[in-house]
């Protein structure tokens, strides 16, 4: 039996063979080996005399972070259509990227008058479009004025062969936020910024058309895709980010409950602090602090440049680290939690190079008692001691395709000096490194103490030989376990609660033409495996709709 809840955020698409995975990465490197790190596309932000602007995100909530970034570069322009005249002139508003995962960013400077959505993503082929003046309402832009049209969530359902042909499902938002609006339009189109002022008066909505928007809204996101970045949740319990602002929380007596940061990015990370304190970071320099366990929500982004943040990690008591990508840098920051103020302890540029480089690796930050790591793209790492400030930068053995540094002071990392992935391991802070005895297949072990570990070894070539493994010396001698962990082919990360007492795997699978999330825990260090079950409550339930919704006759 599947723990089927809806799919999981991964860099591997779902389905993939470690062989076929590898060669999916290894020609698609290929293929784009000439862009930088980052993709980028020239927006319209050239305001000419008497033009307004609009602006307007999608984001796209699927299986998994790699298969939205897929399809979410299937929509290369946003089409829209002026409206009147003798003949509909249709534009192309051209995306931004810069801080976004798998949301995208569109827009750009138009001629005044109303308009509606042309084409939102003509090369998805049996993808269901929007349709005009009803799932997606016409707007209007005004001489001088940036039109913000909030963000446009796309569900996306199927697998996307002939069999189960993609199926979309759309909402847009009556009142999208001021803040985001003008934080997007700064970063993203600074000319337009200039030239501009932000409305609001987007989208013209029936009142009827409103509330089915908002409850769209609502079902999107109950069905939110995301496991990103586990994190405690009290002793036994976890935190995974999740897509449209979500927070995915589980406790063996809750179960599975949403907490909606009313964010419409994807969350990245969730630290917790003491009870009712949460934090929250993820795209477009979303980053939000609650101090009653989620019901209401605060920006302490303070003054963090624009960008995606990737990782929160608690450095003892109310100290914060952050880590966030922006421009062609990644930085890294301390803060107090449920503080504004952000002090910048490091940053480096992300400098991509082809034959030392993995693309499509975020940097990952790790934190051992007052230490914290940082890997950086093309074989290099950061270790920063806190209390003293004392850094060093870490050459790596190869490009770190996943990195560990863990309780004993290891620090361990799947890294390719060419082609192939081999495992390594550091014992002096990443100074030298050394052939791992680990199994090249298994993924970097996860610790509850110094000595005690567990991983997943995926299968190479038959789905049965995938095993659960165990450690009782730090690493060095690796057991397989005699239980086969009901999870499948494909897991997308493993955990231990804070209290060492309940294992954790993600993953993907495909049920009845879909893909969903399986998440398996286990309270008997791996003797037996419990799927989570597909009932989710929210924390704090939603509002359906806005307050000041016009009355429906």
């Amino acid at each position: 039996m599947l723990g089927v809840l809806t799919p999981a955020g991964s860099s591997t698409p779902p389905g993939d063979t470690v062989t076929q995975a590898f060669l999916r990465t290894l020609f698609g490197a290929l293929l784009i080996a000439a862009s930088s790190v980052h993709a980028k596309a020239p927006p319209q932000d050239v305001l000419a005399p008497g033009d307004g602007a609009v602006l307007v995100t999608v984001s796209v909530n699927y299986p998994n972070a790699g298969n939205a970034n897929a399809f979410a570069n299937l929509i290369p322009a946003l089409e829209v259509e002026r409206l009147g005249g003798d003949k509909p002139e249709v534009m192309a508003l051209q995306p931004a990227l810069a801080g976004l995962q798998v949301a995208r960013s569109y827009g750009g400077s138009l001629p005044p008058g109303r308009y509606r959505v042309a084409t939102i993503c003509p090369s998805c082929g049996d993808l269901s479009e929007p349709k005009a003046g009803e799932d997606l309402p016409e707007f209007t832009v005004l001489a001088g004025k940036t039109s913000y049209l909030g963000t446009v969530m796309v569900s996306v359902q199927g697998v996307g062969d002939k069999n189960s042909p993609l199926e979309a499902h759309w909402a847009w938002n009556a009142e999208p936020d001021a803040r985001i609006g003008q934080r997007l339009l700064q970063a993203l189109y600074p000319s337009l910024a200039q030239a501009t002022t932000l409305t609001l008066d987007g989208w013209q909505g029936t009142p009827e058309q409103v509330l089915a928007a908002a409850e769209r809204r609502l079902e999107i996101k109950r069905g939110s895709a995301g496991l990103l970045e586990p994190g405690a949740h009290g002793a036994n319990g976890f935190h995974f980010g999740a897509n449209n602002g979500v927070i995915k929380r589980w406790s063996q007596a809750d179960g599975v409950q949403l907490i909606d940061t009313g964010s419409p990015f994807l969350i990245r990370s969730v630290v917790e602090g003491e009870p009712g304190q949460l934090l929250a970071g993820g795209e477009a320099g979303t980053v939000l602090y609650s101090a009653d366990d989620g019901l209401s929500w605060t920006d302490v982004s303070g003054d963090l440049p624009y960008g995606l943040v990737l990782q929160l990690k608690s450095a003892g008591g109310k100290d914060v680290l952050l880590s966030l990508l922006h421009g062609e840098n990644v930085s890294l920051y301390r803060g107090r939690l449920g503080e504004s103020r952000w002090d910048r302890l490091a940053e480096h540029v992300l400098e991509f190079k082809f034959w030392t480089g993995l693309r499509g690796i975020y940097p990952d930050m790790h934190v051992v008692g007052r230490g914290v790591a940082l890997t950086l793209p093309s074989k290099k790492a950061l270790y920063l001691d806190l209390d003293s400030g004392e850094s060093h930068e870490i050459d790596m053995p190869g490009s770190a395709g996943a990195f560990s540094f863990t309780a004993d002071g290891v620090m361990r990392c799947s890294c390719a000096r060419s082609i192939a992935v081999n495992p390594w391991e550091s014992r002096d802070l990443g100074r030298t490194w050394t052939p791992s005895s680990l199994d090249r297949f298994m993924r970097l072990p996860v610790f509850r103490s110094p000595t005690e570990a567990f991983t997943y070894k995926g299968p190479w070539l038959n789905p049965k030989s995938a095993r659960i493994f165990t450690t009782t010396d730090g690493g060095r001698r690796m057991e397989q376990s005699p239980h086969l962990p009901p999870i499948g082919a494909w897991v997308a990360s493993q955990a231990y609660s804070a209290d060492g007492s309940v294992m954790l795997l993600t993953g993907s699978a495909e049920v009845d033409k879909e893909w969903v999330e399986t998440v398996f825990t286990s309270v008997d260090q791996g003797t037996t495996w419990q799927p989570w079950s597909s009932e989710r409550t929210w924390r704090h339930a939603p509002t359906a709709a806005p307050a000041d919704l016009p009355a429906v006759d």
